[in-house]
């Protein structure tokens, strides 16, 4: 999968068709790390619902409540209405979107807002009518394009069973908590400040312990690796941007001075910030 596979999802062009009960498949969109710049960054929302599949590497998503992390092999739906946005992609990633509008009173439109904002794994029939809608795309027949309706529209029923035969075994657990949620803001819009563990958990107004562990549920680090990460994050930028000497980019990264924030550099990315400021100037 890579940006040919990708290219050949978005030329698929459907005529509208209108169905009584059954999901109306409106396009099917793809994105990857080739072409990142398609995907929506804004918040906004749609009269349709959309289907997204990711295939490779993961994508954030931000939602009014929260955030989902989708990855590789998973899939959730986003009901119409409902305001959302790509916050980050990981990876050589590849997503694909299905829109499709359906009868607000049909039973499959009722059961699916059910199963909304929550992920789900994709089953065999789901990746096998993705690889054969792939490999149709480039079709000129006479039947080609209602056969990838076809199969655009099984799809979708398929990803329906998937979601509902999930949710009679199990109680879906959503991969975000508001208290996370609420943790990474504070962190991530005050870089200024170099927070301990104690400080953010007493902002989210729970225990260091049970913060750390909800960390190591929903993003996989500890509360003290994430806080790490964004340090580094937010220092590569800064030295990527403009002519900040490295004294300026630490005191407003809220290091005691530039010879801790060296080796902070060096243990997190084996590169002290000068040998990193030069290899990345070198490869523009």
């Amino acid at each position: 999968m890579n940006n040919s596979f990708v290219s050949v999802l978005n030329k698929i062009n459907l005529p509208i068709k209108e169905t009584d009960d059954g999901p109306s498949v409106l396009w099917i969109m793809a994105a990857c790390a080739e072409n990142r710049d398609s995907l929506t960054f804004r918040d906004h929302s749609h009269t349709f619902f959309e289907l997204h599949l990711v295939l490779r590497g993961s994508v954030t998503y931000g939602l009014r409540d929260g955030e989902q992390r989708v990855c590789e092999g998973e899939f959730f739906l986003i009901s119409p209405k409902k305001m959302h946005k790509v916050i980050s992609c990981e990876g050589d990633f590849t997503k694909i979107t299905i829109a499709f509008e359906i009868s607000e009173s049909s039973e499959l439109c009722k059961r699916l807002s059910k199963c909304a904002d929550t992920i789900f794994k994709m089953n065999e029939s789901i990746r096998n009518n993705i690889e054969f809608i792939a490999a149709s795309g480039e079709e000129k027949g006479e039947y080609a394009k209602d056969i990838i309706r076809s199969r655009l529209t099984e799809t979708v029923y398929f990803a329906a069973g998937a979601m509902s035969a999930f949710s009679e075994k199990n109680t879906p657990v959503k991969r975000f908590d508001p208290r996370v949620y609420r943790a990474k803001k504070y962190i991530d819009d005050n870089p200024q400040i170099f927070f301990s563990c104690e400080e953010v958990s007493l902002f989210c107004r729970v225990s260091v312990k049970q913060l750390g562990r909800l960390f190591k549920k929903y993003e996989d680090v500890s509360l003290l690796q994430y806080i790490h990460r964004h340090k580094i994050d937010c220092a590569k930028r800064m030295m990527l941007v403009g002519e900040l000497s490295l004294d300026m980019i630490s005191e407003s990264l809220g290091f005691s001075n530039v010879q801790y924030f060296n080796k902070f550099f060096f243990k997190h990315t084996g590169f002290t910030p000068g040998e990193f400021r030069k290899q990345s100037v070198s490869k523009l």
